[in-house]
């Protein structure tokens, strides 16, 4: 609270300051003000459309609270303008499959099936990279799980080279030292 009451006295004397909001909206959602959060980085997005780490901050507030379709696409957005940016691409694939367990649990198989794909795709292009983190591996690991209790999955064709491909990996690399 004092954080945020200081960053909105600093506002008033910069209202164009991009930081500042983005600072503020951090600030919000620390407090648990989600709404606050969104609406602030919202503001720091029409003062700079740019700012991928103002669009990265509405994505994970929309994560947070369980809005994982907006939330990917946000993610997917930044990925398109930066397609390097390692830490989006892991929670883009994190939240796919957040998605992915979720539409599973509520009985929407094919849709499950295809957001595990999807973080697939995304946890094989960071392995790819060389770059893979432990919460890579583990996206990719609890993705596979998630594939395997979909009773009869139908894109076999796009799901079983992706699994493959990061079994290969997994071989290759010392998994466990990541």
């Amino acid at each position: 609270p004092q954080a945020i009451v200081a960053l909105q006295a600093a506002l008033r004397g910069a209202p164009n300051d991009v930081h500042t909001w983005i600072k503020l909206g951090v600030a919000y959602r620390s407090s648990g003000k989600y709404i606050a959060a969104l609406k602030v980085f919202d503001k720091a997005l029409t003062i700079d459309p740019a700012s991928w780490y103002a669009k990265f901050s509405i994505g994970d507030v929309q994560r947070e609270i369980g809005l994982l379709e907006p939330a990917l696409k946000a993610f997917r957005g930044i990925i398109d303008e930066q397609p390097t940016e390692l830490g989006v691409r892991v929670v883009l694939a994190e939240t796919a499959l957040a998605l992915g367990l979720d539409e599973l649990k509520g009985g929407f198989l094919a849709r499950a099936e295809e957001s595990f794909i999807e973080a697939l795709k995304e946890t094989a292009t960071i392995i790819d990279a060389g770059s893979a983190t432990r919460i890579a591996w583990k996206v990719a690991g609890d993705t596979l799980t998630g594939l395997g209790k979909l009773p009869e999955p139908t894109l076999l064709d796009v799901s079983r080279p992706l699994a493959v491909r990061i079994l290969a990996a997994a071989e290759t690399h010392d998994v466990d030292a990541k």
